[in-house]
């Protein structure tokens, strides 16, 4: 039996695990709209968010959470670490599997610089001091679908993996030149479907279906289970659809 709900589904390899939390109407049949339960939602506003606010929202025809940066000008390849604005979800850890969600972003005038405009992402395996976790970030400014384009630099940063605080994407694109950042196929204000796949301590990112991994690389943070979110730049309103994850 294939069930769907309009924000998120987890499921293991033995079982289907569905949490009433931030889940939609179920149906075997059609994703339905639902918004957020309001005691659902004041807990990820006020206990597990960091630097952002959510709202639930409707974007592209489709039912979504709402997730803005509403911190400080925080450092992004200029300091230790990039910006932590996310939002966990509750009752949610993740450790190896896969994740599917769609993710929409635009430009929000809270900064200039256009890596860092229109960019968000999934964090997994955060760890208990918030600060250390895995990142897969769209940075859609820098997508091949924008007009007009971006600039070739900026090409090759539509697709990043980066593991914060230590692994910043600067640091890494210093060191490992084109490994953990790639070109992909995105674009600002529409719709990009991402699935990551985490297995054996490595992680493959797929684009709106491909069934070539945009970045395969190993993982560089603490091999762990770890709390999960919704992640955003300064720059950026996010809107996130459709989760999905399936433990293994």
């Amino acid at each position: 039996m294939h069930f769907i709900f309009s924000l998120l589904f987890i499921a293991n390899s033995a079982n289907a695990i569905l949490l009433p939390i931030l889940a939609g109407i179920l149906s075997q049949h059609r994703r339905l709209p639902e918004p957020l339960p309001p005691l659902s939602f004041l807990l990820m506003q006020h206990y597990l968010s960091r630097n952002v606010t959510i709202q639930n929202a409707v974007h592209l025809g489709r039912s979504a959470l709402k997730v803005v940066y509403t911190g400080g000008q925080s450092n992004f390849d200029a300091g230790p670490r990039q910006s932590n604005g996310y939002v966990e979800l509750p009752l949610t850890t993740f450790y190896e599997g896969t994740i599917d969600v769609d993710i929409a972003a635009e430009r929000n005038n809270r900064i200039t610089e256009p890596d860092r405009a229109a960019a968000a992402g999934i964090a997994f395996r955060i760890q208990s001091n918030s600060d250390q976790y895995e990142l897969v970030c769209l940075r859609t400014a820098n997508g091949r679908f924008n007009l007009p384009p971006p600039s070739t630099d900026r090409l090759g940063r539509a697709i990043q993996y980066t593991s914060l605080p230590e692994w910043t994407a600067d640091t890494l694109r210093n060191q490992f030149p084109g490994r953990y950042e790639a070109a992909a196929k995105i674009g600002e204000r529409r719709w990009n479907h991402v699935r990551i796949a985490v297995q054996n301590n490595t992680v493959s990112v797929f684009i709106d279906g491909h069934p070539t991994p945009v970045i395969q690389s190993d993982l560089l943070g603490t091999n762990a289970r770890g709390s999960f979110a919704y992640w955003v730049d300064a720059g950026t309103n996010a809107y996130f659809a459709n989760l999905r994850i399936v433990e293994t």
